[in-house]
């Protein structure tokens, strides 16, 4: 659920009980609907049945503080980057899963074209993808070669 401490913060415990309640049975109804085709099915059920439930708390929500809907939604838009930088990635390697290249070469064309993608899509979504690996890589260089100081010889 987006935040429910915000229903307790007002006093409307009642709420978050009702709308668990509503997603419980979106969840059964979305099983009996797509069991009969199959884990992938049931997975987009679940998906789309979350996504209702998240559109009707977001509605309660500002319904409840009356918070401007462009706030919302710059809440929901960093989500959006990660599920469009997700969805290109799930069509590259889809599109190399069936590519008639060996699996070595395979292996190869996503270790270089992954991590290329996924920096120059992040630096597209505005994502801190820079400075997350200056973080990384500085705590894997030892410190007296990051400053440049020399080692003296005793």
């Amino acid at each position: 659920m987006l935040n429910i401490n915000v229903f307790y913060a007002k006093g409307r415990s009642n709420i978050p009980l009702k709308i668990e309640i509503f997603k419980k049975a979106l969840l059964i109804l979305s099983v009996f609907i797509a069991f009969k085709y199959g884990i992938e099915a049931l997975i987009w059920g679940q998906l789309i049945s979350s996504f209702i439930v998240f559109i009707i708390s977001t509605i309660i929500i500002r319904n409840l503080i009356d918070v401007q809907i462009s706030y919302l939604a710059g809440q929901i838009t960093p989500i959006i980057s990660i599920i469009i930088l997700s969805a290109v990635f799930n069509l590259v390697v889809f599109d190399y899963s069936y590519s008639t290249a060996t699996p070595v070469t395979t292996l190869l064309m996503k270790i270089v074209t992954l991590p290329t993608l996924y920096i120059a899509l992040s630096l597209i979504f505005n994502r801190q993808i820079i400075g997350e690996f200056a973080d990384l890589f500085r705590g894997l260089i030892p410190s007296h070669i990051e400053r440049g100081n020399k080692r003296k010889e005793l």
